[in-house]
């Protein structure tokens, strides 16, 4: 049986191989996770979606991924996220990012934000995520005055722009020295989103089968059911690609209207 992994750019430089029995997917959003149930793979492991483009993934779906008997983890980014919103209810959230926002020493959504190339050139990050720019300023041997200086910046910082480079060329003025030097060794400590990541690569493929459905309500909205209808309609239809399209459209806008509020997460 196989596990599935939502990844995209939180894997970027990784030096981990795929698990044997892992298949590697790009960053999940609204409907993505609703399908891959039907497929009954032994695990789901939920580490970036997408945001601003489209919908992002629905609570509901993971949810019903685990009351159908399905192992869910969450890590590194989205993943991260959700696993600290879900975990009362059968979610595994793994990492330090997961315990982060599980323990309310972070809680802003776009700590883990990034802009990414696009799958063609491997998901490559362009930005780093607050997240990782908190972590590595704690590891960081710098003086106290530029760890705190580098830190606000970065919190006030949009998500879009933040980069070791802009944060260095930002704190320069304030400090009357040049922040070069510093580009490389803030930049050397690596990514605790992906670490967080790697550590869920091994968990997903240690499960050795789906366990069974759970027992109980269901616990389906309207939204949900007729976002499940409009993905099989999507999916019947495959006679003709308009035909095709409106159905992804239909499914797309039932997404937003259940969730308008879900489409920011990467």
């Amino acid at each position: 049986m196989t596990a599935l992994i939502f990844a995209g750019p939180t894997l970027f430089g990784s030096r981990i191989a795929l698990p044997a029995g892992v298949e590697l997917r790009p960053p999940a959003r609204c409907g993505d996770i609703a399908r891959a149930i039907a497929t009954r793979p032994t695990a789901i492991g939920l580490i970036d979606g997408v945001f601003g483009d489209a919908p992002s993934v629905w609570h509901k779906e993971l949810l019903a991924a685990i009351d159908a008997g399905i192992a869910v983890y969450g890590a590194g980014s989205l993943g991260a996220v959700r696993a600290a919103e879900l975990d009362r209810e059968g979610m595994t959230g793994i990492g330090g990012v997961y315990r982060s926002y599980r323990s309310g020493r972070q809680n802003r959504d776009d700590a883990v934000l990034v802009v990414h190339a696009p799958a063609e050139l491997g998901w490559r990050p362009l930005t780093v995520a607050l997240v990782d720019i908190e972590v590595t300023l704690a590891m960081a041997d710098i003086a106290a005055d530029d760890r705190s200086g580098l830190l606000r910046l970065a919190r006030r910082m949009p998500f879009e722009q933040r980069t070791w480079k802009n944060l260095l060329d930002a704190h320069q003025p304030g400090v009357g020295r040049c922040g070069s030097p510093l580009v490389e060794t803030l930049s050397s400590h690596g990514s605790a989103k992906r670490r967080d990541a790697e550590q869920l690569l091994v968990a997903v493929a240690a499960v050795g089968s789906a366990r069974p459905h759970r027992q109980g309500q269901s616990r389906n909205t309207t939204y949900y059911d007729t976002m499940l209808a409009s993905l099989e309609s999507a999916a019947s239809e495959v006679h003709g690609s308009s035909d095709h399209d409106a159905g992804l459209e239909r499914a797309a806008s039932t997404c937003l209207k259940g969730d308008a509020s879900a489409a920011r997460l990467d």
